[in-house]
């Protein structure tokens, strides 16, 4: 069986149970907090790495960004090599998850 077979259903399912309301017409629409909060988290802190590590190689490339960056995150020194683009890219994680899990939580209280 090809493997395309086996996420096809699965695909189908998730749809299916995306759209679907209530019988009374309503929508109960909640989202994950841990899944937004995770897919925030990886995102943010993979562009704070990428672009400390394309600063690391070409270094005009996001000046502005990570002094901006510098100046949001304590302890954040851009610019001093491979130990600030890792520190830059766990604060963009821990500050992009805490305020998606804020976003979610919030959107499901207004969602009832």
């Amino acid at each position: 069986m090809p493997p395309t077979a086996f996420y096809i259903p699965a695909f189908a399912v998730y749809i299916q149970m995306t759209l679907s309301g209530n019988l009374d017409g309503e929508s109960n629409m909640k989202l994950n907090i841990k899944a937004l909060a995770l897919a925030a988290a990886i995102l943010w802190g993979a562009g704070m790495f990428l672009t400390g590590i394309a600063n690391m190689v070409y270094p005009q490339y996001g000046t502005v960004f990570l002094t901006v960056m510098g100046t949001i995150y304590p302890g954040y020194q851009p610019f001093t090599g491979i130990s600030s683009v890792v520190i830059g890219a766990l604060y963009g994680f821990v500050d992009a998850g805490i305020a998606a899990a804020i976003l979610a939580w919030l959107y499901n209280c207004f969602a009832k």
